[in-house]
């Protein structure tokens, strides 16, 4: 929970960024092995952990800054 609360806080201080796909950007075959269940935060966000995946607990967050619009 304290990631996705970390990553919202981000989205909420930082409105110049949105969340972004994580999984394009996963290897092969990591990004297959992943059901859209694991995602979180419209896709942009993924938790590792040791005894589901078999490595270290890890979470991973994705954000672009979103393209300026002038008036």
């Amino acid at each position: 929970e304290e990631n996705e609360e970390n990553a919202a806080w981000f989205l909420r201080e930082h409105a110049d960024f949105r969340p972004a796909p994580l999984r394009p950007l996963l290897p092969p075959p990591a990004g297959r092995h992943f059901t859209d269940e694991r995602f979180s935060l419209e896709g942009s966000a993924l938790q590792l952990l040791p005894h589901v995946d078999g490595v270290d607990g890890f979470f991973i967050f994705r954000a672009v800054r979103a393209p300026r619009v002038d008036s």
